[in-house]
Order: structure tokens, then sequence, then C-alpha cells
């Protein structure tokens, strides 16, 4: 018996295999959606390291002192940042009056004064949302 089936085993008949669907052509899709949202946020601050003091006008006069103040250490903090810079004394400011106070003329008088310190704060906060979509099909053939 044992014989027998081992010559059966070697009397194999050849299969076949026939295609599956029996198809011709076909096509395949797929789509990718994806997205994404970034918040950004920018803060810049802007400081002046020394000052400006400037007077200009018509019909006044100066009292003949000092033209300018005697500068001072400004220091302080300012959101945990510390600061030292070199300002003005406002107690020692110039005087200046009228030409002519009683005759009624005309004048001009500009003072200005553009201190040390932190001069402007920017604060930009932005949301950026991407969204992209890909389609990709395939077409085949036997």
């Amino acid at each position: 018996m044992k014989r027998l089936c081992l010559l059966f085993f070697l009397y194999a008949s050849p299969s076949f295999s026939n295609p599956i669907g029996g198809f011709t052509t076909g096509t395949m899709s797929s789509t990718t959606v994806s997205s994404s949202s970034t918040i950004e946020t920018i803060l810049s601050k802007d400081y002046n390291t020394g000052f400006s003091y400037s007077v200009s006008g018509a019909g006044i006069t100066h009292d003949g002192g000092n033209m300018s103040m005697d500068a001072i250490q400004i220091s302080g903090t300012t959101d945990g940042v510390a600061y030292k810079w070199t300002g003005q004394d406002f107690t020692t400011k110039p005087n200046w009056s009228l030409t002519n106070p009683t005759s009624g003329d005309a004048f001009q008088f500009v003072e200005s004064y553009s201190a040390p310190g932190l001069s402007n704060v920017t604060s930009l906060t932005r949301t950026i949302d991407t969204q992209s979509t890909t389609t990709s099909t395939s077409v085949f053939t036997k």
C-alpha cells in the first residue's frame, strides 16, 4: 500500500489556474486629506537707549542760564527686564519767556523731550490653517 501511495504522488496531474473575476481593465482611486493649524505669537519690544531734548520758537527768550538739563541715571524693570539709562533731570530745566510779553507780539514755542526706556510694544498673534487634498487614480489592464 505504501508503494501505491508513493506512486500516486509521483504521478500527479498538472493543475491549471483560472483568472479571478475575468476582468480586462480597471481603476483604483484614493483620496488623502490632511490639515494643520499653527498658532504663532510674535512679541517685539523697542527701547530708546538715549534721550533727546529740543527747543525751538520765535518771540521767546532764554534766561541766560544753562541751555540743557543735567543728566541723571534712570533705572527700572519692565516685564522682568531690568534697564539703566541716562536721562535728564527736569528740576534743572532751562527757563524760557516771551520776548515782549506786554506788546501782544506773535510768538511760537516748541519744547520736546524723548526719554530713554520702553518706547513701543508690538504683539501679534495669528492662526494659520492649512488643508491639502491629494487624489490619485491608477488605471490597469490585463
